[in-house]
């Protein structure tokens, strides 16, 4: 990691820390949000960072939080506390943040924002005709206008069926990677240092979020193996079968083709698949929807392979279901899952 990033860590890790704190001010706002305005690595980090800290995703949709925005932040109401106070402050440093990706000069957008808890899934129908499928944890902001339409996805994952408008194109912003498209179906997973794009359907250029699309940008030809790296790849078409994976640090693309990709975004029907995969990758998926932490206390059993398709509304079934036909033992506690090795199997 070079140095600015390493600075960069630092300063958000220091403003989370204060962010609780008796001093944490309007003014201690303002200057993270100004630091928002300066660093696009800040203000991700920054967000991202906050997301995991106390429930504040419940604050903010609390109504009388969500009102306490709308009004001056001079005097934020004591009967909520600091925990409310901090919540107050911050979102209005997050709202800051995003109103410097939405408008464009001259233009009123009216800007939409969805979000799902954990284990939580919804599908969003907008105006155009798109509809948007979030999955769980995820939260996307959504303005469409006269010239564009857009989607800044924050975090989590979502389904795109986007309809077509060659007047308007449709675009999702991945912090210095955007994905532009006219009309096709892709889903998108957002990790906090990469993300990974699967096109069930259609074309989209994947080129940075600065640029606009250029009518000569290379399409992705596949090799021998049909894998794909590259540095810096600029601007590139990707047509259907496509999975892309692409490293937000290194600005390293991977990529590689399928004939089917329905196992990518089967979440979309509530359901998952595991074809043959390790015990492990199993759990740190089911991790994403359970409201209890999912953890393996035995090294032997973590790459046990796993073929099985689970319901995301019916975890503890599913768990029991593994139980049955696996050599291990599910232990369930208050606020966690323990997942240990069963030698009578």
């Amino acid at each position: 990691m070079d140095k600015s990033n390493t600075n960069t860590h630092k300063q958000v890790s220091d403003d989370l820390a204060k962010l609780f704190a008796d001093d944490f001010s309007e003014a201690s706002a303002a200057r993270i949000g100004k630091a928002m305005e300066a660093s696009h690595a800040y203000a991700d980090d920054f967000i991202s960072g906050a997301e995991s800290m106390q429930d504040l995703s419940a604050l903010a949709e609390d109504a009388d939080i969500r009102r306490l925005l709308d009004e001056p932040l001079q005097k934020p109401r004591r009967v909520w506390g600091k925990l409310a106070t901090a919540a107050v402050l911050l979102l209005a440093a997050a709202v800051t943040f995003q109103a410097l990706w939405l408008p464009q000069p001259g233009v009123t957008e009216d800007v939409q924002r969805y979000t799902t808890r954990i284990g939580e899934q919804k599908a969003v129908k907008l105006d155009d005709g798109s509809t948007i499928t979030l999955n769980t944890g995820t939260e996307v902001l959504v303005a469409l206008n006269d010239d564009v339409r857009k989607v800044i996805m924050h975090r989590g994952e979502a389904f795109f069926d986007v309809a077509k408008d060659p007047n308007r194109p449709f675009r999702v912003e991945l912090g210095p990677q955007s994905v532009s498209v006219l009309g096709t179906k892709f889903n998108i997973r957002r990790h906090p240092e990469q993300f990974v794009l699967s096109l069930v359907e259609g074309e989209v250029a994947l080129h940075p979020s600065t640029e606009a699309v250029a009518d000569n940008a290379a399409s992705l030809e596949a090799t021998e193996g049909g894998e794909i790296s590259m540095a810096h790849p600029g601007q590139r078409r990707i047509t259907a079968g496509w999975v892309v994976t692409y490293s937000m640090a290194e600005q390293n693309l991977l990529a590689s083709q399928h004939d089917d990709l329905s196992s990518n975004h089967s979440w979309t029907t509530g359901f998952l698949e595991f074809h043959e995969q390790p015990l492990s990758a199993v759990v740190n998926e089911l991790n994403r929807y359970s409201g209890k932490k999912i953890l393996i206390g035995d090294s032997a059993i973590m790459d046990i392979q796993v073929y099985a398709g689970i319901r995301v509304d019916q975890l503890d079934q599913a768990l029991r279901g593994l139980e049955r036909t696996l050599p291990i033992k599910v232990i369930s506690d208050f606020d966690s899952i323990l997942i240990v090795g069963d030698s009578e199997q």
